[in-house]
């Protein structure tokens, strides 16, 4: 049987600003920098065989300090895998695209909403359900890590554990979040 592991990206300056990141890149903070160095040293698994990462420069930043300590690790960037795009709401604000007014309890609307030029959480959704499966079909027992962001890691737990849309909208995920499916 594969073990797959989550691990969301490091702080980043967009994350302390609260922006939309999506595609796009803020750098990783002073910060995010010494808590991944902690994380890699104080990381307890035995072996990693793959580590999966989007296509960001904080996922791959991330997976090369992982692979540093494991050397025999299979590094593999996968799109599947990338950040939500958000479209023409990339680097802004969320309280210039959110106001006090907006109504997220519906979130069936919510999960289907797309920014402008974006993607909904159903289509990344579809995507990683896609990814996890691809995993779950490897020949030979692995272990293997997956580096990405708050909102994918939100679907693949939603998909894995069968949760509810609200519970998804409710998880709290920060940065170095690191959970076993």
């Amino acid at each position: 049987m594969t073990d797959i592991y989550l691990l969301r990206h490091p702080e980043t300056v967009w994350n302390v600003e609260g922006r939309f990141q999506g595609r796009k890149e803020g750098p990783i903070t002073k910060k995010g920098e010494e808590e991944a160095s902690n994380f890699v040293k104080n990381l307890q698994l035995k072996r990693i065989d793959i580590i999966y990462y989007a296509e960001s420069n904080r996922t791959k930043y991330m997976a090369w300090k992982i692979k540093k300590r494991y050397k025999d690790a299979v590094l593999l960037m996968d799109p599947r895998l990338n950040e939500r795009d958000f479209g023409e709401n990339e680097g802004k604000l969320y309280a210039e695209v959110y106001d006090s007014s907006d109504n997220f309890v519906d979130y069936e609307l919510r999960f289907k909403r797309k920014p402008p030029k974006g993607e909904s959480h159903e289509e990344v959704s579809n995507r990683v359900n896609e990814f996890i499966n691809d995993v779950l079909c490897l020949d030979e027992e692995k272990v293997v890590l997956c580096i990405t962001s708050g909102s994918v890691i939100r679907n693949i737990l939603r998909i894995n554990k069968n949760l509810s849309l609200e519970e998804m909208y409710k998880m709290d995920i920060p940065n170095l979040y690191f959970v076993k499916l």
